[in-house]
């Protein structure tokens, strides 16, 4: 084993026969001296008297740089062990005693690490970095006294404060600065160190400080993160502990406040925190957005909805359900247009007003479907009957649909493609065998209206009929047995996986759900166009063997848009269509045909 001698003398060797100007001079240096250094024995070097303070500054940086690659995984602990044991002390003078406070230490590297891939704690390196009456920066504004608030470091955080280090500690260009750094309080909080947080705010920080260039404070750049809530239960927790005053409406430069953005990315945790601590339920951004329009615009809207008007009643707090942004859009038209028939009734249920209510224009309903949505095999039909239980909805609650109305979500199935067409349309596609095996599969369950002495006849088919059933009845079959709620629930049953028939058992699906809604209309403007000088049978009949496509032409023609492209587009395939349709839903079972023959 080499003594003390034999490894001085073989470490100033290595050091003599290292030119230090060639990289790779230095590199093999570093390798060589670690099996020296791990088995060290006798008194201790003065590493000054061998090397440069740049040279061991060096030495350093290049181990943190190396931790990740596992020939050099083991490094890092012996070189900081050594420099530690030797007694070695950073000092932040130059050659002329000035004081160096701007770079980049291998404290600030070895902090950017994952701890997990570091043999030795970040906190080693404060045995070197002992000054904490001075506070190295690096190019960015990261300092050491933010690295200790990062790795939960209290007692060297309170060796700071107490040595008067700022507990705000801004960048140089204070909190309008471009700067990527994050404040200390913010650090301690991601990072759940709970006792750094109570000190730092004990000693100062302050909590409303904005931090971000966007104007953000702590509590908006929580609610834009924290998705488990844990920091913003940590954060209320310590506020509440020390009493400390909070702006929980504070607003950044787009007028957002912390209420806005947790509701915006979903987090229901923290919503529910800001909500309970006072958040104003009705602060507009600068689209003129109210946290329930922001609600109102996600896609997972009812837990989110019920949250907000739960604890907005449990605090008699007032909402303003009808509250427009700057386009005039209120949280009702977005819930119509985004096609949420449940919304619909939650937001009637708390105050909306439909005596002003304005049905959504088509442009309204491009906005708020996905485009990526409408026309992808897998999607139509649950589109469809939300559309439609979204218009039921109102229409229940005392809503008036006119003509117009009526005509944009008629449109909205011919732009989106939602209708069937004759191209479709394969006599033996109920009998495909993946088709039929699934739909087989999937029970209707439908709400059946009927006589006492039917009763018990009608339970036993409610609880029969399958959707392979279904498709084979006919319109004003299927129209009696099955609502648009019914509809709703097949739409999230159905595989679409089976390619050969999916689209077209989705857009036979499509026009069965619409059915009823599209003959209701085009029944009083077919009598209109006719001057009313058929009979109402004779308009009935006619109208009940046209597609829907025919249809929204023929309520097109009444309201007297496009008449003159409409009756170039007055169709003769829809009766042959659905003659065919008819002779094929004859072999839909028995009992239904029976029971349900109109």
């Amino acid at each position: 084993m080499a003594d003390d001698t034999k490894c001085l003398m073989k470490l100033k060797n290595l050091r003599d026969n290292a030119n230090w100007t060639i990289e790779e001079d230095r590199h093999r240096l570093r390798r060589q001296m670690y099996p020296l250094i791990r088995h060290w024995k006798g008194r201790l070097p003065n590493l000054r008297d061998i090397f440069e303070k740049e040279e061991i500054e060096w030495l350093l940086a290049e181990s943190v740089k190396f931790t990740n690659r596992n020939e050099y995984l083991m490094e890092f602990t012996p070189l900081v062990e050594f420099l530690i044991k030797t007694g070695y002390k950073d000092e932040p003078e130059d050659e002329y005693g000035e004081l160096i406070l701007r770079r980049t230490t291998p404290l600030h590297r070895a902090s950017r690490r994952n701890a997990r891939d570091i043999r030795v704690s970040v906190l080693e390196f404060f045995k070197i970095y002992d000054r904490f009456d001075l506070n190295y920066s690096d190019e960015y504004g990261f300092t050491h006294f933010h690295v200790a608030c990062k790795f939960g470091y209290v007692e060297i955080v309170q060796k700071f404060l107490e040595l008067g280090q700022d507990p705000n500690c801004l960048p140089s260009g204070g909190s309008n600065s471009s700067s990527v750094v994050d404040s200390p309080l913010q650090l301690a909080l991601f990072g759940h160190h709970e006792p750094v947080v109570r000190l730092l705010l004990q000693n100062g920080a302050d909590p409303d400080l904005v931090i971000k260039k966007d104007g953000s404070t702590l509590l908006h750049v929580v609610c834009k993160k924290d998705d488990d809530s844990y920091s913003a239960k940590l954060f209320f927790k310590i506020i509440d502990d020390l009493e400390q005053p909070l702006q929980i409406d504070a607003r950044d430069s787009k007028g957002n406040t912390p209420l806005h953005l947790a509701l915006d990315y979903g987090f229901r945790g923290a919503s529910e925190l800001l909500l309970r601590h006072g958040a104003d339920s009705n602060v507009v951004d600068w689209r003129g957005y109210t946290p329930l329009h922001i609600i109102c615009m996600r896609d997972d809207v009812l837990g989110l909805v019920e949250l907000f008007f739960k604890i907005n009643d449990e605090k008699n707090q007032p909402v303003l359900i009808d509250a427009e942004d700057r386009w005039g859009w209120t949280p009702l038209q977005f819930a119509v247009a985004r096609l949420l028939p449940r919304l619909v009734d939650l937001l009637v249920d708390h105050g909306a007003d439909l005596s002003t209510f304005v049905f959504p224009s088509k442009e309204h309903f491009d906005r708020c479907v996905k485009v990526s949505q409408r026309e992808e095999v897998g999607y139509k039909f649950g589109l469809a009957s939300r559309a439609l239980a979204a218009v039921e909805r109102l229409e229940r609650r005392g809503y008036e649909l006119n003509r117009n109305d009526a005509l944009t979500i008629m449109t909205i199935f011919a732009e989106y493609r939602w209708f069937e067409k004759s191209a479709y349309f394969d006599e033996f596609w109920y009998d495909d065998e993946p088709f039929a095996r699934e739909a087989t599969k999937i029970k209707i369950f439908p709400k059946i209206e009927k006589s006492k002495s039917e009763a018990k006849e009608a339970a036993t088919i409610k609880q029969n009929l399958s959707l392979y059933d279904l498709v084979q009845l006919r319109p004003k079959q299927a129209e009696k047995l099955v609502t648009y709620t019914d509809y709703l629930r097949i739409a999230k049953s159905i595989d679409w996986r089976y390619e050969r028939t999916k689209e077209t058992y989705e857009m036979h699906l499509c026009e069965m759900v619409s059915r009823g809604f599209f003959r209701r209309w085009a029944l009083d403007s077919f009598l209109e166009l006719t001057l009313y000088r058929l009979p109402i049978l004779c308009c009935d009949i006619i109208v009940e063997n046209l597609v829907n496509e025919d249809l929204w032409h023929i309520c097109l023609a009444a309201a007297g848009r496009n008449q003159e492209d409409v009756s170039k587009k007055v169709p003769t395939i829809g009766i042959e269509f659905f003659t065919r349709r008819h002779k094929r839903a004859k072999k839909a079972p028995k009992s239904l045909h029976e029971l349900y023959e109109s």
